[in-house]
Order: C-alpha cells, then structure tokens, then sequence
C-alpha cells in the first residue's frame, strides 16, 4: 500500500487525476451532467504500488465490485522491461485481444465487467501504480473480505450496510 502522505497516494487522489478519469470514462451525457460528473472520484480502497518480478503473473480473473456500482480499476505502468502482457476476452466478440503495457500508459476496467489477466514474466520486470475510482461509498461485502488482504487484523463494523455483489463477481479478488 501506498501511505496517504506519499505524493504517489496524493496524485492518484487529486483534482487533476480525477479529471483526466472522469473524461475517459464517463459517457458524453455524463461528462456534461455535474451531478454524475462530481459523483465519480477517488475510492477508499488502498492505492497499491506492485512489482512483478521474473515469474510473477496474474491468473484469469474479474475485478471484485467493492461498490454497490462498480468501481474503476485504474493501472499506470511505473516500468515494464518484461515481456509479459495484459490479455482479456472482448465482452462483444469473445475473442482473446492483448497489448503489453507501455511506461506511462494507463489502464482503466470496471469492476465486474471483463475477464482479464497479466501474462507471466519470463524475463524483465514490471512496476505499477493500482486505485480505484468510484460514483459511490456504498460497499458491498465483498468489499469488507477484499480489505483482508491490505489488514489481516480487520474487522467489519458490527451493523455495517455492505451487501453482497452479484455471483458472477464473486470469482477472485481484484487486479
């Protein structure tokens, strides 16, 4: 995890960030609707800094909705010297589509939407910057079992809100 006083935590989370997330992301009627507009901005989930070394990867998976809507995931590619890719299945078509992740490149997945993975690394390395955005704090329970892997000593208010994500969300935890 990245502290909240760490200036990488600070530029996930700014006005800027924000902005450039809600152009790519928000439909051309939502852009222009302030109310949906402001509505999308910096979840509460941990921004993440990973590496992935020699051997690392990341098995066929979709993203867990920690959010009664579902979250946008949002990558930046720190560094990659490796030959592994990001690979998923067209939602329209089916078919497999790949690209590999340039240094300063982003990639955006909404939580509950495409199946994807990261190919292993058979040489180099990869480095990424991982937070999510969302149009809600409302969590779902999930959202309290995927926070067990940033704290193993969580535990859920008693009486919390959260409700459970669809079944078909219920496969592995976040990219």
């Amino acid at each position: 995890m990245v502290p909240e006083e760490d200036v990488v935590h600070q530029m996930c989370c700014s006005e800027f960030a924000a902005e450039k997330v809600r152009e790519l992301v928000l439909s051309g009627e939502d852009k222009k609707d302030e109310k949906k507009r402001y509505a999308l901005k910096p979840s509460d989930v941990p921004v993440e800094y990973r590496i992935y070394p020699s051997g690392g990867s990341m098995d066929w998976h979709r993203d867990v909705a920690l959010y009664t809507e579902p979250q946008f995931e949002i990558v930046c590619t720190i560094h990659n010297s490796s030959d592994s890719r990001t690979e998923w299945k067209d939602i329209k078509t089916g078919r497999r589509r790949a690209i590999r992740s340039e240094p300063n490149s982003v990639l955006i997945v909404q939580a509950d939407s495409v199946v994807h993975r990261v190919t292993p690394i058979t040489k180099g390395e990869r480095s990424i910057v991982k937070f999510a955005y969302s149009t809600t704090n409302e969590k779902t329970l999930d959202y309290y079992d995927n926070l067990l892997t940033y704290n193993d000593d969580y535990e859920p208010e008693e009486g919390s809100n959260g409700k459970r994500a669809s079944s078909s969300s219920s496969s592995s935890s976040s990219s």
